[in-house]
């Protein structure tokens, strides 16, 4: 199943309300969400529940932090590298 991830990728000026960002930090965010989003959906094909694990789930390999904690922090490629782990069914 492919999921268009751009039907459900927040937008820039979505990303600056909720995050109370400038446009440029927003679009960026924005950007980068949308790349976890895509890494995330081989895991999760449905497009909320991909959501729902960017946003609640917990990872202990970072501390416990959420993969969208990841993303704010600057932290994107570590994210997509740890879902591409997980979708290639490395544990460890």
């Amino acid at each position: 199943m492919n999921v268009r991830t751009d039907a459900i990728a927040p937008s820039p000026e979505a990303v600056a309300a909720a995050f109370d960002l400038p446009w440029p930090e927003a679009k960026d965010l924005a950007g980068n969400l949308k790349r976890v989003l895509s890494a995330a959906t081989p895991i999760q094909p449905d497009a909320q529940q991909a959501v729902s694990l960017i946003r609640n789930q917990s990872i202990p390999c970072f501390r416990h932090k959420t993969l969208l904690q990841l993303v704010r922090e600057g932290r994107t490629e570590d994210a997509i590298g740890y879902l591409e782990s997980v979708s290639a069914g490395f544990v460890g």
